[in-house]
């Protein structure tokens, strides 16, 4: 059985994974057109199906890599809106995604644009009218327009040696990508050898080292040949220099390197060198591009004396990004730690989430470059950080209207 027979589809035979031009129209009138559309205009790698919005969400996520532009009808919805958010958890931000109405809805085409949606059209569709919106475009060129949906940018860093920043940041990632399906962009900043890729069990290169004294040429074909691709859904840029070598990037390299994948990735996610570690420029670069830092603290004097120095020295930048406290137990919690009271009281600071001390299964998992059993509690910690990260308990309680969390600007 093909794809489009297991979707209940009808449609082209055209491989998912090499699809760039994907519509789903919800009738056989504007689907002919659309097809008439793709004839005329020789489109190589094009998907045109009659479906709805919900079979597109289905859709893309059998999909090995996303599409350069996707046409959705919502025409037939009783909300719109809401499907449009269930729709941009599947769909990356490079996607220029277009919506196909009924009705010359002047509020919704104002707040789709808004919210980045690349056009609004209303049927009956003509090859003329796709032509002009369509053909003209530049699809996957982000810098083409203003763009509102951008990926979110995370930074892990650690209060104190040895904190777990490389063992949270990757099965972070891992869980989002490979259970969320989102595509995830994980950068080791430690370009001595970080631990990210020997949590994977990947080999490392000088991507990262590249790209940084190359980010001028930094384009979806550059990023393919450089990132290492764990999975479909999760790819790795990291560095592993000679310790007797000397490397120094430009001022800015890693920010412009940030602001090009978070318009390619639904989350980009930095294991980060603690500050003062010799590394702290790329470090410090990286704070002033996120959205969200997640400190890692334990149990010590030490480490809550620093989760108030750093709380203040990152809140002070101008994207003012959310800080978040982890309490990563590394070791057992004995009577000789200060207590959690203890610990946000002298901090003045919540701590979001405690990882337990698992360190059978996380050390298994490192030893083997595999992901950790999902029946441990230290994943079953990670879950709940991800479920946070995303919305997913907010999700339940309330619907999203608009664009999910997982979306919204850096």
């Amino acid at each position: 059985m093909s794809l489009l027979e297991s979707l209940g589809l009808r449609g082209e035979s055209t491989q998912v994974q090499n699809a760039e031009f994907v519509a789903f129209i919800n009738d056989e009138a504007n689907t002919e057109t659309m097809r008439r559309y793709v004839t005329q205009r020789m489109l190589p790698h094009a998907v045109v199906i009659c479906g709805q919005i919900q079979q597109a969400i289905t859709y893309l996520q059998k999909m090995d890599r996303p599409p350069l532009q996707l046409v959705v009808d919502v025409s037939n919805s009783d909300t719109p809106l809401s499907d449009l958010s269930s729709l941009a958890e599947e769909c990356d931000p490079s996607v220029d995604v277009y919506v196909l109405g009924a009705q010359n809805d002047v509020g919704l085409y104002r707040s789709l644009l808004q919210l980045g949606i690349r056009d609004y059209l209303v049927k009956p569709l003509t090859v003329d009218l796709l032509t002009r919106t369509l053909g003209t475009a530049q699809p996957g060129h982000a810098e083409q327009i203003q763009r509102t949906r951008t990926g979110k940018v995370i930074t892990v860093l650690g209060t104190r040696g040895g904190a777990g920043v490389s063992t949270v940041a990757t099965h972070l990632a891992l869980h989002l990508a490979e259970d969320r399906q989102r595509r995830v962009a994980l950068v080791d900043l430690d370009i001595s050898g970080g631990l990210v890729s020997v949590l994977l069990g990947m080999p490392t290169n000088q991507g990262l080292i590249d790209v940084l004294q190359n980010v001028q040429r930094l384009d979806p074909q550059y990023m393919d040949r450089t990132l290492l691709k764990f999975s479909n859904r999760l790819f790795v840029l990291s560095g592993e220099q000679d310790y007797n070598d000397f490397f120094e990037p430009a001022d800015g390299a890693l920010g412009q390197l940030i602001d090009v994948l978070k318009h390619y990735y639904h989350y980009v996610i930095i294991d980060s060198p603690r500050l003062g570690s010799g590394i702290s420029k790329l470090t410090e670069e990286a704070l002033s591009h996120s959205k969200l830092v997640y400190l890692l603290a334990d149990r010590t004097v030490h480490s809550a004396r620093n989760v108030m120095r750093l709380t203040r020295h990152i809140s002070a930048r101008a994207n003012e990004p959310t800080v978040s406290v982890l309490m990563n137990h590394t070791a057992p919690v004995t009577s000789a730690h200060i207590s959690k009271e203890d610990f946000t009281s002298a901090t003045q600071r919540p701590i979001l989430l405690e990882l337990p001390y698992d360190i059978a299964a996380i050390t298994l998992a490192q030893n083997l470059g595999e992901r950790l059993n999902q029946k441990s509690s230290f994943a079953k910690a990670i879950m709940q950080l991800a479920n946070d990260l995303s919305g997913v308990e907010q999700a339940k309680e309330k619907s999203k209207s608009l664009w999910s969390a997982a979306t919204r600007s850096s």
